[in-house]
Parts: structure tokens; sequence; C-alpha cells
């Protein structure tokens, strides 16, 4: 199993202010493989930001009909810990077809809020038949409300 990750994600500046500020995080990663259980983390997620949507951008990573690339969109935690069940399919559920054509895609779910530092993690739950390398944009709106 791969993980691919921006190579800015430790790096990049986050503002994440206690006043219930909107903000927006946004990160790239660039997998070159695509098996089953390989992790693309575009972002991270500061603790305390109430998730209100994500977006993927990205290329067309399946240059075949079938079998068709799946994946799940959740979060993990930075340091490792257990995430409360169902983080990990917390934007989109297995079996979901996101990264299938090149596109904009807006995932729909209830708003979150993460309790500490995160990945925005997509986790492939299928092989495309044909993967192509190319780039997978993760774009994270909501609030700071401030980490507990």
């Amino acid at each position: 199993m791969a993980t691919f990750q921006a190579a800015d994600i430790n790096t990049k500046p986050l503002q994440a202010g206690g006043e219930g500020n909107a903000v927006i995080y946004d990160g790239t990663a660039n997998p070159t493989a695509g098996a089953s259980g390989d992790i693309i983390r575009p972002t991270k997620i500061p603790a305390g930001t109430r998730v209100t949507g994500v977006r993927i951008v990205n290329d067309d990573l399946d240059s075949n009909a079938g079998p068709t690339i799946a994946a799940k969109v959740g979060y993990s935690y930075v340091d490792g810990s257990a995430a409360p069940a169902g983080a990990d399919t917390a934007f989109a559920a297995a079996g979901d077809t996101v990264l299938q054509s090149p596109g904009n895609k807006e995932l729909r779910f209830y708003p979150i809020t993460i309790e500490k530092d995160a990945f925005l993690e997509i986790v492939l739950t299928a092989a495309a038949a044909t993967f192509a390398p190319g780039k997978v944009c993760g774009i994270v709106s909501g609030a700071s409300l401030g980490a507990k």
C-alpha cells in the first residue's frame, strides 16, 4: 500500500483562528500508482475545524472503462491515533467513483467538527483497470472554531 501526499502538507501555513472564522484549506497530491488500499492525502485539516464542504478536483486517473477506480473519502489524525468510528467515510462512502473521471466534484455530507489535526484522506477501495498518474486536489471549507 502506498501513500501519496502533497509535498507541502507539513509546511504550508494554515490559518486557524478561534473566532469562528470561515476557512478554506487546499492541497494537491500526485499519485503515481493506484492500487486498492493506496492513500492520497492532499491537505491537512486543523483541529477545531467544522467541515461543511469538501471538493475533489482531479485529473483522469482511470483511463479505461472497467473496472472503475473507487475510493472512500474521510480523515485520519495526524498523530496516528484512532479517529472516531466512521471517520474514514465521513465525506464519501467506500466505492465512490469520485476519481473515475476528471473534474471538480462536491461531496455531500452533514457538517462535522474535526477535534484533532487531521489529514483529508482518500483511500482507494478498487484499483483502476488502467491507472494514469495525475493530480488530486482536495479543498476543504468550513469554520475555524478553535481546538479544544
